[in-house]
């Protein structure tokens, strides 16, 4: 569990922008000194408390919304492209940031907030969790849990999502798994929100990938899988830049 935790500081730092500039070294000392020395269970707490304190958007399509966020998280900003990591689908935002929706697209809550009960919380509305999807990708994915997926039902084409069943603590059940080159940002993503909102309670779907409670709350064969996945995708410039915006919104 030592490096899963590593992982997760990683996480937080990543996230973590005084500026519209990535973080200097001498910021970042100052943010991680309270960590020092911690694990296991204190580190897991530390990090939740300095990371607790967020201001998120407003839920949708509406003005300084989600989609205002992707504008500035999940664009490219030479054709307007909107990053998908669902499907091989594409779609394009508009000349401007008016915050709407793009026709097709939902707002995918790669944690599923079905796991929480849809509270509309912060964990809701947290930009780090949530990305555009196409929406058909959207709607096989469902509510199931990310692993390794055994048995192939649909794939989103070619390096994207398999969606059908596969194993958690031995048992086969429905399951969605993402493309290799985006397994680490999700891995990431997970263990961002198992960290940040430990303090939910996860119902019967989540409790497949989840146990509720401060620590270690994702189960073993999730941050086992998670941290191979961290491995082997390591963070890319988009990442960054995601998450560097994310901040400065």
């Amino acid at each position: 569990m030592k490096s899963y935790f590593k992982m997760i500081f990683a996480v937080a730092l990543i996230g973590f922008s005084t500026s519209a500039n990535a973080i200097d070294r001498h910021s970042l000392a100052q943010y991680a000194a309270s960590l020092k020395g911690l694990k296991k269970e204190q580190l897991k707490a530390a990090l939740y408390d300095i990371m607790k304190q967020k201001t998120v958007l407003v839920y949708g399509g509406k003005p300084k919304g989600t989609w205002y966020g992707f504008w500035y998280s999940d664009r490219d900003t030479a054709t307007n492209e909107c990053y998908n990591r669902y499907s091989d689908k594409k779609f394009y935002f508009g000349n401007k940031n008016d915050g709407k929706a793009i026709a097709g697209m939902n707002i995918e809550h790669s944690f599923p907030k079905s796991w929480w009960g849809s509270v509309e919380n912060d964990a809701w509305r947290d930009l780090y969790n949530l990305y555009p999807s196409d929406s058909k990708a959207n709607s096989e994915k469902s509510n199931y849990v990310m692993g390794v997926v055994v048995n192939v039902k649909s794939q989103s084409g070619a390096g994207y999502d398999k969606v059908g069943t596969g194993y958690a603590d031995g048992q086969l059940v429905k399951m969605w798994e993402p493309g290799d080159r985006f397994k680490g940002e999700f891995s990431r993503s997970y263990m961002y929100m198992a960290t940040t909102y430990q303090d939910l309670s996860f119902g019967s779907e989540g409790a497949k990938q989840l146990q509720t409670g401060a620590y270690p709350t994702l189960k073993k064969w999730a941050s086992d899988l998670f941290r191979q996945w961290s491995k082997r995708d390591r963070v890319d410039n988009q990442e960054i830049n995601r998450n560097n915006a994310i901040a400065k919104l």
